[in-house]
C-alpha cells in the first residue's frame, strides 16, 4: 500500500510552488512562448484570442485550486502537495485507453483527432459521475466546518473514492451528448471505446489497491489474502467493527454479541477470550482518537473495554493494537484481472462482430455479473434497502436489465456495420 508516492514542497526559494509561484510564471512563460509562434507563423489574431481563456482558466487552477489541495503541517501551515498513487494510476489509465481507442479509430478509418475530443468529454463526465456517487453515498464523511472546506474535501478524488457505475453514468451521458453533438453512430462508438472502458477500469483498480480503498474481507491466512497497514481503511473498518482484536462477532436475537472464534495468536487469544462467550459490554473509543494517542506514542492509553457473562474484563491498550489489519481477500487485484480480461474479450471480438452494439453489450452484460460476485468477497460496502445486497450490486441488478433490452433493440437492427470490421 502506497497512498502517496512523493510531494511536490510548498515552497522553492522565495516563491511557493502553487498560488502566485513558480508554476503561474512558468505557465505564463510557455502562453507567451506558444502565442508569440502562433504569431510568427501567420494564423489569424482571431485564432490567437481564442487560446486566450484556456490559459486564463489553467491560470485560476495553479492560483487558487493547487493551494486548496496541498497538505498542512502541524502548525497549520501547507507542506506541499502530495502526489497519490490513486490519481497517477487515473492518469494511467487514461492515456492508456485514450491510445487503445486511437488505435482502434485509425484501423478502420475514423479520425483519430474526434476520440482525443470525445476522451476530454468522457474523462470529465466520468470523474464528475464517480464522485458524485460516491459524495452522496458517504456524505458523513465529507462535511466540513465551511462550505469551501467542504468543496476541497470533494475535490481531493485523487486520493481515492470514485465509484465505478457512478463513472459510468457520467462518462457514457457526457460521451452521448459528444457523439450526437457530432452526429456520430452512438452504437458503433461505443463499441469502439468498449475496450479502453475496461482498460481504464483494469489500471485504476490498481491504484484502488495502492491506497488501500475497495477492500475484501477477511480471509484467513490463505496465500490469496492481503494484509494491509496501520491506518488502512481495512484497518480502520474493522477497529470499528471491534475484530481487529481477533475476534469474529455474532449478534445473537437479544442484541448481544457472541464471539464465532479467536484467531490463533490474535491479542483477543492472549487476554483469555473463548469461542462460545457472549459480551455483555463492548466499548470502543472512535477511531480519531486512537489514532491520535498512537501518533503520540501514549501506548498505555484506552481503546477499547470489553467484559464477558462470566465478569472477565479485557482492557485494549493503544499499544494493543497490531501492526496490520487481519488478512482480506485482495479484491482490487480480481476487480484489475477482470476488467483486464474484459478488455481483451472486447478488442478480440470487435473484428468479428455483425452489428455495431454488440461489443458494448457483450461486455456490460458480463461486467455486471462479475461485479455482482466480487462485491460477495467485499467488506467496504453495507446492504442497501433492507437487503444484504450492496449498492454496487444493485446497479449490477439494473445494468443487466437494461442490458436485455440493448439486445432486443440490437438484433431488431439490419446487420450492419458503420466502420467495418477491423
Amino acid at each position: 500500500m502506497y497512498p502517496t508516492l512523493f510531494r511536490i514542497p510548498h515552497q522553492i526559494g522565495p516563491l511557493p510552488v502553487f498560488g502566485w509561484g513558480w508554476a503561474l510564471v512558468a505557465w505564463a512563460v510557455y502562453v507567451v512562448l506558444g502565442l508569440g509562434v502562433t504569431l510568427i507563423r501567420g494564423r489569424r489574431p482571431s485564432e490567437v484570442w481564442g487560446q486566450i481563456p484556456f490559459a486564463l482558466l489553467v491560470a485560476a487552477v495553479l492560483v487558487w485550486v493547487f493551494p486548496a489541495l496541498e497538505e498542512t503541517g502541524s502548525t497549520g501551515q501547507p507542506i506541499g502537495l502530495a502526489i497519490r498513487s490513486y490519481g497517477v494510476m487515473l492518469l494511467l489509465a487514461m492515456v492508456a485507453a485514450v491510445g487503445l481507442a486511437y488505435l482502434r479509430a485509425r484501423q478502420v478509418g475514423l479520425n483519430p483527432e474526434i476520440i482525443l475530443s470525445l476522451a476530454i468529454w468522457l474523462f470529465v463526465g466520468g470523474i464528475a459521475g464517480a464522485r458524485a456517487f460516491y459524495v452522496i453515498e458517504y456524505w458523513d464523511e465529507f462535511q466540513r466546518e465551511t462550505i469551501w472546506q467542504t468543496v476541497a474535501a470533494i475535490a481531493k478524488f485523487t486520493e481515492g473514492g470514485l465509484v465505478v457505475y457512478g463513472a459510468v453514468l457520467g462518462g457514457l451521458s457526457a460521451g452521448a451528448i459528444f457523439v450526437r453533438r457530432h452526429n456520430l453512430p452512438i452504437l458503433a462508438m461505443a463499441d469502439l471505446i468498449a475496450p479502453s472502458l475496461a482498460v481504464g477500469l483494469s489500471l485504476g483498480r490498481i491504484g484502488c489497491f495502492l491506497t488501500g480503498c475497495c477492500f475484501g474481507g477477511v480471509c484467513g491466512d490463505g496465500h490469496l489474502c492481503v494484509a494491509f497497514p496501520f491506518g488502512a481503511p481495512a484497518y480502520v473498518h474493522q477497529f470499528e467493527e471491534g475484530t481487529l482484536w481477533g475476534i469474529d462477532l455474532r449478534v445473537e436475537r437479544d442484541g448481544r454479541l457472541m464471539i464465532k472464534r479467536v484467531v490463533p495468536g490474535s491479542a483477543a487469544e492472549r487476554a483469555g477470550l473463548r469461542a462460545g462467550q457472549r459480551l455483555i459490554y463492548y466499548r470502543l473509543h472512535p477511531w480519531n482518537e486512537v489514532w491520535r494517542e498512537r501518533l503520540a506514542g501514549n501506548f498505555d492509553r484506552e481503546a477499547a473495554r470489553t467484559e464477558t457473562e462470566q465478569g472477565e474484563r479485557v482492557l485494549w491498550k493503544v499499544g494493543d493494537l497490531p501492526a496490520t489489519s487481519r488478512p482480506v481477500y485482495p479484491t482490487q487485484i480480481l476487480a484489475s484481472v477482470n476488467a483486464a480480461l474484459l478488455a481483451w474479450l472486447a478488442w478480440t471480438f470487435y473484428p468479428i462482430r455483425r452489428r455495431d452494439g454488440t461489443v458494448f453489450a457483450l461486455m456490460f452484460t458480463l461486467y455486471p455479473v462479475s461485479r455482482f460476485l466480487l462485491e460477495i468477497l467485499r467488506d467496504d460496502e453495507p446492504g442497501q434497502f433492507g437487503t444484504p445486497l450492496t449498492i454496487s450490486q444493485w446497479f449490477a441488478l439494473l445494468t443487466l436489465i437494461l442490458m436485455a433490452f440493448l439486445w432486443w433493440a440490437i438484433w431488431k437492427r439490419p446487420a450492419q456495420l458503420a466502420f467495418g470490421r477491423r
